[in-house]
């Protein structure tokens, strides 16, 4: 039952919100076809993460809580992004949720050292706009690097 109402929470919610925020930015269909594979990668994500195994350090993926709160708050900020540019970002954000990226839980996040917030703090101050845009892609880029990481000292 939770990952049913996970999957109507985050993976039907947020990309109905998008859809409606993107609406008339881009053509229809691709906005559509993004907001789509958000629910469809949601769904997979969902099933896929009640079969595997647990590990107490990294998602396998982006979790679909994370995707639906940048989506939300990506909507909620009114983000002044190309239309062309918002649909690919969704679909990128889809395509990271069914990845096999290693994606830090937050509990990691959160223990890093103190001064390292500082950053992003003042980052919002300034402009909260381009944080929040940088911090998400610093998050998506951190999967792809951290497996890369992994192979490279596994190869080692």
């Amino acid at each position: 039952m939770d990952s049913l109402a996970d999957m109507c929470s985050f993976g039907i919610a947020a990309p109905i919100v998008v859809y409606a925020g993107l609406h008339g930015s881009a053509p229809t269909y691709a906005v559509a076809a993004a907001c789509a594979l958000v629910g469809a990668c949601a769904a997979i994500r969902l099933a896929r993460f009640n079969v595997s195994p647990k590990d107490g350090r990294f998602f396998c993926g982006v979790p679909t809580t994370m995707t639906a709160a940048v989506l939300g708050l990506a909507m909620l900020m009114g983000l002044d992004q190309p239309g062309p540019l918002a649909v690919a970002v969704v679909a990128l954000l889809a395509l990271a949720m069914v990845s096999s990226f290693p994606y830090a839980k937050l509990a990691r996040i959160i223990r890093l050292p103190v001064w390292l917030f500082a950053l992003p703090a003042v980052g919002f101050l300034v402009n909260y706009q381009v944080t929040f845009l940088s911090l998400v892609g610093l998050y998506l880029a951190s999967g792809p690097l951290l497996w890369l990481h992994d192979r490279k000292t596994a190869h080692a």
